[in-house]
């Protein structure tokens, strides 16, 4: 079923494409809303052989890191300050939302989310606090004070001309944490966003890559198989990054096993870094929660969401924290 929230969110979508195509993107695929959370896939408009071009982004449309300290909103204590790109870029998505309709970008800003719920940083009181004191507990607390400082750091740097709320940082600054490429262009590393592009999912066995492109001056999303019609489009956000920072930063865990993938870093962390009365606290935590995942779903389940509700991740968590922990504690 499609509901008004979808059909405004589509022809959001419409309005975003014939912008991008105006200003010489170009693209082979379609963007499909559905569901009752109106979730997007990105399918293929054409057939594609191995290296053909899908998206190419002009350089004129990528929102660069670099290019924020242009914007009139500095005082002079941006001479001395260390904010980093996915700050700047944060900066950026408000500037442009704060303008509206006289932003070039504004089909771009109307495009993107503007409730991030899924995200950790943004779960309820309650849902974290099933996770507080757990490993995932601790870098989502780490998580917190990191950005309480950028936003500290940005604020003392912001002239009259831009204001900003920590809720607002926060909302900005999230949408760059899962939106933002890294890519090099003409040799130097840049933080990037990339309209239409970002719209791409993640996928382990993504089949298709991206780079930027010195030669045509233009970001490009190229496939690395034979692609069919109609068939989803994914590019990777990141293969080697543990399932608790994919969790942490987009908000869902890989598809390659839904699980927690403990690495030697995070054992180590977690049998020498914390103190044993801590650890002992984390396990009295764990064990007052049931042992079972498929008993957790039943009792968290909502049937008002095509997504995994906040409790069930959550409870995800727990089980994984409990299993690594009475193995290696």
């Amino acid at each position: 079923m499609t509901t008004n929230k979808c059909v405004s969110r589509d022809k959001l979508l419409k309005k975003l494409k014939t912008w991008f195509v105006k200003n010489k993107g170009k693209t082979k695929i379609t963007i499909v809303i559905s569901g009752k959370e109106c979730a997007s896939n990105a399918t293929a408009n054409v057939k594609l052989n191995d290296n053909n071009n899908v998206i190419s982004i002009p350089k004129s449309l990528l929102i660069v890191a670099d290019d924020v300290y242009h914007l009139p909103i500095w005082n002079t204590n941006i001479r001395y300050s260390n904010i980093n790109n996915k700050s700047k870029l944060a900066i950026a998505v408000l500037w442009h939302k704060n303008k509206g309709t006289k932003s070039f970008f504004n089909h771009y800003i109307n495009i993107l989310p503007k409730n991030l719920k899924h995200i950790p940083i943004f779960w309820t009181k309650k849902v974290k606090n099933l996770v507080e004191n757990t490993y995932f507990g601790l870098l989502l607390q780490n998580r917190k004070i990191e950005l309480d400082n950028e936003y500290n750091d940005v604020k003392k740097c912001l002239n009259r001309k831009l204001k900003i709320t920590k809720k607002e940082f926060m909302w900005a600054r999230h949408i760059v944490g899962s939106r933002n490429f890294g890519i090099m262009i003409n040799g130097i590393s840049k933080n990037i966003l990339a309209p239409f592009g970002d719209m791409l999912n993640h996928s382990d066995t993504n089949n298709v890559s991206w780079s930027f492109n010195d030669n045509s001056n233009a970001f490009e999303f190229k496939s690395n198989r034979i692609i069919l019609k109609n068939e989803i489009i994914n590019i990777t956000y990141g293969k080697t990054k543990m399932d608790y920072y994919v969790l942490l930063y987009y908000g869902f865990f890989p598809q390659r096993n839904r699980q927690i993938i403990f690495d030697g870093y995070v054992l180590s962390n977690i049998k020498q870094n914390l103190p044993k009365s801590v650890q002992k606290k984390i396990k009295k935590h764990l064990d007052s929660f049931p042992t079972t995942l498929e008993q957790d779903i039943k009792t968290y389940k909502t049937m008002n969401t095509s997504k995994e509700s906040n409790l069930i991740v959550a409870t995800k968590v727990l089980i994984n924290e409990k299993e690594i922990l009475n193995l290696h504690i």
